[in-house]
């Protein structure tokens, strides 16, 4: 994930593209080019894309501390709401009661990634077992692979827009996952 500070400049950039686009919009108008036109305004479509998806990174950024259980403990509340949010005294009961909240099933997908990356990364980083019939090195490449789709899977600023080498990657990683589910031991 990008810091702050990076997504914010970017995002600024990307405001001062938009400004460009509207200015040729005017221009194209004022000057009867409907191609000019035409091609600012996809333009301008396709950056308020980025915009809004570096925006919601930003706001995620912003209520990261937020997403902690009702003891302070991190990485262990996967809530989707805030605080502020009329169904937080109902969610954190649900929390104590039964350890996750209702927001966490609505895209239990990302809620399960989001368990498993930090563990899983924690887990290749420290590597004491090797399953039977590889080596030591064959094990770390098969553990990168799943650490990295369950990376690209978490990874807010992607917001589920995959690039075809992305896509390829997360099905690389799960199928290891899965095939060596029961190796995950030290």
């Amino acid at each position: 994930m990008y810091k702050i500070d990076e997504l914010i400049e970017s995002t600024n950039e990307l405001r001062i593209d938009i400004d460009k686009c509207i200015d040729n919009i005017i221009r194209g108008r004022l000057n009867n080019d409907q191609d000019l036109e035409h091609k600012a305004i996809t333009d301008m479509e396709r950056l308020l894309v980025q915009t809004n998806q570096q925006l919601t990174c930003i706001i995620d950024y912003l209520h990261e501390d937020k997403k902690v259980d009702p003891f302070g403990i991190k990485n262990t509340n996967f809530t989707i709401i805030d605080e502020d949010d009329d169904r937080w005294e109902e969610f954190k009961r649900e929390r104590l009661e039964r350890g996750f909240d209702e927001s966490e099933l609505w895209n239990l997908d990302t809620t399960i990634a989001k368990f498993i990356y930090p563990r899983l990364k924690a887990f290749a980083d420290d590597i004491i077992g090797i399953p039977t019939g590889l080596t030591e090195q064959e094990w770390k490449e098969i553990l990168m692979k799943m650490v990295k789709a369950f990376e690209l899977l978490t990874d807010d600023e992607i917001g589920g827009w995959f690039s075809k080498e992305q896509e390829r990657l997360i099905e690389d990683g799960l199928n290891e996952f899965v095939k060596y589910f029961n190796n995950l031991w030290n």
